[in-house]
């Protein structure tokens, strides 16, 4: 959950602080430096102290919220992460900048398994090789309208 009163940082610190296993990163400058590293992996660093704001005031852009609410779930460092529609709302932009961060989880030792139902266009293969991706379809695999789930893995 993201609250509009806290900064991105405060929101993933939050997250790590509340879920993180003490077993992987025991001190407080560990976690807060475990979640420097994922806010530069997934590319916020630069908003880090930006507060998330609503729909109604100044704040993060629909697409970085994305991108925060996928920081919030690394925060636990979760080997597999599960996503629901992650490029959902997004234009083309937008979506192929979170698909590229999803490839970045994956090149780094994690699973994603995602629901990408919305047309994509060739999207995502074009990003993922073979290696880190499987499609499942409804219907035509040349289709990606059909497409029900994606799974990628390393």
């Amino acid at each position: 959950m993201q609250s509009p009163e806290l900064t991105v940082r405060e929101t993933v610190v939050f997250s790590a602080r509340l879920r993180l296993d003490p077993k992987i990163v025991e001190t407080d400058e560990e976690k807060l430096a475990f979640v420097d590293q994922i806010l530069e992996e997934m590319e916020l660093s630069d908003l880090a102290n930006v507060l998330v704001g609503t729909e109604y005031s100044l704040g993060l852009s629909f697409e970085q919220k994305k991108r925060l609410s996928i920081a919030v779930e690394l925060a636990a460092s979760p080997s597999m992460i599960f996503l629901d529609e992650p490029t959902s709302g997004l234009d083309a932009r937008s979506a192929l900048l979170v698909v590229r961060l999803l490839r970045k989880i994956c090149d780094g030792g994690r699973t994603c398994v995602a629901t990408v139902s919305k047309r994509l266009g060739g999207l995502i293969p074009t990003v993922f090789c073979a290696k880190h991706f499987v499609m499942i379809s409804s219907g035509d695999d040349s289709d990606p309208s059909t497409i029900l789930f994606s799974i990628w893995y390393v």
